[in-house]
């Protein structure tokens, strides 16, 4: 009885190997997958933190620069108006 256990056993081990390395094998392949992703998720990120801080520095100088346009032009509109 015990060796048709054992016989048995070993049998179903058999079957169920290629299952269970199967799964193994996805889930090896699966953490892989999202851990590559996820480096690309992380890099891109810091492409756009620092397209951001460039597109927040080109804002700030065209502010300015339209700002001290405005102020030109009304130092040019202040002076046509007081020498006419």
């Amino acid at each position: 009885m015990r060796t048709v256990m054992i016989i048995l056993a070993t049998l179903m081990v058999y079957c169920m190997m290629p299952s269970i390395l199967n799964w193994i094998g996805c889930f090896i392949s699966y953490r892989r997958k999202y851990r590559c992703l996820y480096e690309q998720y992380l890099c891109r990120l810091s492409d756009y933190e620092e397209y951001h801080c460039f597109m927040e520095k080109c804002e700030r100088k065209h502010q300015v620069k339209v700002i001290n346009g405005m102020i030109d032009n009304g130092k040019e509109m202040r002076r046509n108006l007081f020498h006419s």
